[in-house]
């Protein structure tokens, strides 16, 4: 299961080739395909929990990268996934009695209206427009959890506020080199 899981992060980090190349060299090609959705979204799952993040972002990498769908078609359907899910787990949480009716109000509303907004803007926008701004989500993401890693650790402490404004620095910055950059990357 490990090298299954170094291997998917070789192929998020390098191209096909470096990753094919990398899986041979370890002889397990054919134990586990390294274009294999399934084995992509069992791994986005694995590190969801390990990292304590949704698993909408890393599912979403797995259905471009490993399924090969457009980057448009991966995050509507990552958000499907997390739909279906979300409504799976709700309806137990609210069996349990852990769910403030006022406060899913509230997300609800939020929901319909962004549902509502982005499946307006989502076809008149460039596929490298939405990349841009995935990585710098995923940037975003990448330091929030550097830093709740080196705090958990007590290796490097920083004030919560401090923490959030550096988070949305990074975020902000990352925005915009990527949209300056957006022309170089790809549709």
């Amino acid at each position: 299961m490990y090298l299954c899981s170094a291997i998917s992060i070789a192929r998020l980090i390098t191209n096909t080739k470096n990753a094919v190349t990398f899986s041979v060299v370890l002889g397990i090609t054919n134990m586990f395909p390294l274009r294999s959705p399934v084995s992509n979204m069992l791994f986005g799952g694995l590190m969801s929990g390990l990292l304590g993040i949704g698993g909408g972002p890393i599912n979403m990498l797995a259905l471009y990268w490993a399924a090969g769908l457009p980057i448009k078609v991966a995050s509507a359907t990552s958000n499907l996934i997390v739909g279906v899910t979300a409504a799976t787990s709700g309806s137990l949480y609210w069996l349990f009695g852990f769910i403030q009716p006022f406060m899913a109000m509230a997300s609800i509303i939020g929901i319909a209206i962004g549902a509502n907004i982005s499946t307006h803007i989502l076809p008149r926008v460039r596929g490298s427009t939405i990349k841009a701004l995935l990585l710098a989500i995923f940037s975003f993401l990448a330091y929030k959890m550097l830093l709740t890693g080196l705090r958990r650790g007590n290796i490097f402490v920083m004030p919560s506020t401090t923490e959030n404004i550096t988070a949305f620095l990074v975020l902000v910055i990352s925005l915009a080199i990527l949209m300056a950059l957006r022309k170089y990357i790809s549709e």
